[in-house]
């Protein structure tokens, strides 16, 4: 319930609901802190490292494993939240469409 002042300051008032579901959100949270970690600087250094042509194949393995063991010990288990499910769009296939639509579809406000 936003007053007349507030409302008249926007361009375009968007109603967001939140329907409570405790085990997507959960399973929502888990994917949210597993993609922080596999991408904390650390783990992107160690990955740049594995990359190094200079690092010798002793020392890549090493790190491999390192690396590998810190993830599964460390992530949390992401049982409840397929990313392989049918109903999504495959990512090359979103991306030419995305490409199209810049391209071909020029949308047009009416009143």
């Amino acid at each position: 319930d936003l007053t007349d002042p507030i409302l008249s300051r926007f361009d375009l008032l968007a109603v967001v609901r939140d329907e409570v579901d405790e085990e997507y959100d959960d399973a929502l949270a888990t994917f949210v802190i597993n993609s922080h970690m596999k991408n904390h600087p650390s783990v992107m250094r160690d990955l740049n490292v594995i990359e190094d042509e200079f690092v010798s194949e002793e020392d890549r393995q090493k790190l491999v494993q390192e690396t590998t063991e810190y993830l599964s010990n460390n992530c949390l288990p992401a049982s409840k939240f397929s990313q392989h499910r049918e109903d999504l769009i495959p990512q090359d296939l979103l991306k030419k469409y995305l490409i199209y639509a810049k391209r071909f579809v020029k949308p047009k406000l009416s009143q």
